[in-house]
C-alpha cells in the first residue's frame, strides 16, 4: 500500500550555509531478507511536492445539524473551510483563502505558494493538504476496487479530519454515507466507523 511521507532535502551552497527543504514523497513498504532476518524497507515512488508546516491556532468545530443536509462536495468544502480558519487562513475572495504566501483555491481544488507559483502540501491534521490529495478525495467512489480502508486513507492523507477526535470520527461516518457507491456496497455502518482508531489502523496496514 503506497502512502505519503515527509523527507528532508539539503541543498549545498558554496557561499552560504546549507539549507534544508522538506518534500512530500509517495512511498511503499517492502520486505528484504538479510540471512534469517527480514527487515521492512521503504521504496520511494515519486516526489509529490514541497511541504509547508502551518500552526493550528484554534480548535473550533462544525455544527453537526447545519451540515447533515449538505451533499458530499459541499460537506468536504465546509470541513476544509473550518480547517483553514483553525489554521489562521483568511478569506480573500468568494472561494479563496490565504495565509502569508499560501493560497487555497476551493473552486480549482488547488493549494499554491504564491512566491514560487507552485503547488505545495500543507501539514494539517497530521495529513498532507494539497492539490492532488484534495482532488483524489473529491473523486473517490466506493466500488469493487475500493474499500473502507481506501476511504479512510484518502480522508486522512488529505488532512481533512482529525480522526483521533470524536468529531472527526463522526464527520468521517457522515462523509462515508454521502460518498457515491456507499449505499450499494454497505461496507461499514456509521457506528462501526465511529469506532475506528487511526493509530490501530496505521499499525495494521503499515501506513
Amino acid at each position: 500500500m503506497a502512502f505519503f511521507r515527509i523527507k528532508p532535502v539539503t541543498k549545498r551552497r558554496k557561499d552560504a550555509k546549507d539549507k534544508t527543504y522538506y518534500y512530500v514523497y509517495e512511498v511503499e513498504n517492502y520486505k528484504r531478507r538479510y540471512g534469517k532476518k527480514v527487515k521492512v524497507k521503504q521504496k520511494t515512488l515519486r516526489i509529490v511536492g514541497p511541504y509547508r508546516e502551518v500552526k493550528k491556532l484554534k480548535n473550533a468545530e462544525l455544527t453537526q445539524g447545519r451540515i447533515e443536509k449538505l451533499d458530499r462536495a459541499a460537506l468536504i468544502e465546509a470541513i476544509i473551510v473550518q480547517n483553514l480558519k483553525n489554521y489562521g487562513f483568511k478569506k480573500t475572495s468568494n472561494r479563496q483563502y490565504q495565509k502569508g504566501v499560501l493560497t487555497i483555491d476551493l473552486e480549482k481544488h488547488r493549494v499554491m505558494d504564491n512566491a514560487t507559483r507552485k503547488d505545495v502540501y500543507i501539514g494539517i491534521n497530521n495529513g498532507y493538504f494539497g492539490t492532488e490529495t484534495i482532488r483524489k478525495l473529491h473523486k473517490f467512489k466506493f466500488n469493487e476496487g475500493t474499500s473502507m480502508i481506501d476511504f479512510v486513507k484518502a480522508v486522512s492523507t488529505a488532512g481533512l479530519l482529525d480522526l483521533d477526535k470524536g468529531e472527526g470520527k463522526a464527520l468521517l461516518a457522515l462523509l462515508a454515507t454521502k460518498t457515491p457507491g456507499y449505499a450499494e456496497t454497505h461496507q461499514v455502518e456509521e457506528e462501526e466507523i465511529a469506532e475506528v482508531s487511526l493509530e490501530d489502523f496505521r499499525k495494521k496496514f503499515g501506513w
